[in-house]
């Protein structure tokens, strides 16, 4: 009779959840990165401020920088100083020159680098609306070379960051993932320039998606990468 009393309380159960409703089904867009481009950095904030913008290119926006060849000899290694926004162009200087010294690079060519974190500073605080919550801001030095170590994230991520700038200064520039769905095709991916910036929202910003990118190919020559994070 036990047996004879569970098989008619299965089918009870059976029938019940045939005739219930079925769940609504939500189908959720793919994560996608879009990049734009700017001619200058003062339409990098407007820019900026669309959702639908992840990443973007300020074609040229370091020539200066890239131009200098003292970037060709500087020793290998990864350096970072701390840039104080208030305080006065020259003392950024010193402080660039003494923190970089580990690099040997030549003081003709900070002023390019004090110019990159001063025009990132006003297209950050133009996209937000807002002064730049912190006036210092980091920037790194990476002198690469060799295939071993010239590619050091090559899995496509994003970063913990608001906003990340990365500054080709001597070899391939970062692969970002353009108006692409996950799963995405290599044809999907744009490669930037020396002499060209690439701003990168992170997961840290407010609205949007973050920039989906990797490292570019692995070479066997030299990789000079410049990058500030807020």
């Amino acid at each position: 009779v036990s047996m004879v009393c569970c098989r008619r309380l299965g089918l009870a159960l059976a029938a019940a959840a045939a005739l219930a409703p079925s769940p609504t089904r939500v189908s959720l867009p793919p994560r996608t990165t879009s990049v734009g481009r700017a001619s200058s950095w003062s339409e990098v904030g407007p820019l900026l401020r669309r959702r639908e913008v992840s990443a973007a290119i300020v074609d040229a926006g370091g020539a200066a920088l890239a131009a200098h060849e003292a970037w060709t000899r500087a020793q290998k290694g990864d350096a970072s100083v701390v840039f104080d926004l208030e305080a006065p162009r020259r003392a950024n200087l010193d402080a660039a020159e003494a923190s970089l010294a580990p690099l040997r690079l030549d003081r003709d060519a900070l002023p390019g680098l004090v110019d990159l974190v001063e025009n990132y500073a006003a297209a950050l605080a133009s996209a937000t609306d807002a002064a730049v919550d912190s006036r210092r801001l980091r920037c790194r030095v990476t002198v690469a070379e060799g295939a071993t170590r010239t590619a050091p994230c090559p899995k496509v991520h994003t970063d913990n960051v608001v906003l990340r700038a990365l500054a080709p200064v001597l070899g391939p520039g970062t692969v970002c993932v353009q108006e692409s769905p996950i799963p995405f095709t290599p044809r999907t991916f744009l490669q930037t320039c020396p002499g060209d910036i690439l701003l990168l929202k992170g997961r840290l910003w407010r609205g949007g998606s973050p920039a989906l990118h990797r490292s570019p190919d692995p070479i066997d020559g030299r990789r000079v990468l410049v990058a500030i994070d807020r």
